[in-house]
């Protein structure tokens, strides 16, 4: 039975995304309301999100790719054991890869619209974006690579590329018709973007830590 604390960290997530379009100052209730509900985790909540984020949490390419994967995979045991779990799972697996794929589609639509200021601006911002979702990865990899066993960063540091992430992203939206076009701003529109599909990768994981893996499995 998951408490109602950490169901509401994903939904928040998205209601802070959701209404950052809308209204500038209610996301940023939102995001503080979703800051209150992690510091005021049990520590068996904590011990489960951290767990969790250590054994489900990949960048959103890796997520993407192991679902389209998962999409053939289950689909195919769904068929041949004439199974509904697997093919739920692949239904699962597919809207994995859809909440992925159109958030990477309008960064890639964005890149080239001129509204959103100066195109370099906006490119360097989503390389630092990329690279600032690589951060959270460092230690695991080190980790491997020093021949130790493999795992994740600690989640502190996801949490701590989220908040971040969602720092621009309120900034954004508080300041949008300020300064509009400078080169600053089109860098952190960059980030920004980047921003959001990190959050709905976070999302992903949290579906997978309330149902003990699935459809990763």
């Amino acid at each position: 039975m998951r408490t109602p604390s950490l169901v509401a960290i994903p939904i928040l997530i998205a209601v802070v995304l959701l209404s950052a379009f809308l209204s500038a100052w209610v996301a940023i209730g939102f995001c503080v309301l979703l800051v209150l509900v992690i510091f005021r985790l049990r520590p068996d909540e904590w011990m489960e999100v951290t767990e969790g984020l250590g054994r489900y949490h990949e960048p959103p390419l890796a997520r993407a790719a192991d679902c389209t994967v998962g999409m053939f995979r289950h689909s195919l045991a769904a068929v041949r054991e004439r199974s509904g779990r697997h093919a739920v799972d692949a239904l699962m697996s597919l809207g994995f890869v859809a909440l992925i794929a159109l958030p990477l589609l309008l960064v890639k639509l964005a890149s080239h619209h001129h509204a959103l200021g100066n195109a370099l601006g906006l490119t360097i911002g989503i390389v630092l974006g990329d690279l600032l979702l690589e951060f959270q990865h460092v230690p695991g990899r080190l980790s491997r690579y020093r021949g130790d066993p493999g795992g994740h960063g600690p989640a502190w540091i996801v949490m701590l590329v989220l908040a971040v992430e969602l720092a621009i992203f309120l900034f954004l939206a508080a300041t949008r018709n300020a300064a509009a076009g400078s080169f600053l701003e089109s860098v952190l529109t960059g980030v920004a973007l980047m921003a959001v599909i990190h959050a709905v990768a976070i999302m992903t994981t949290f579906v997978a830590i309330f149902t003990n893996g699935r459809p990763l499995k």
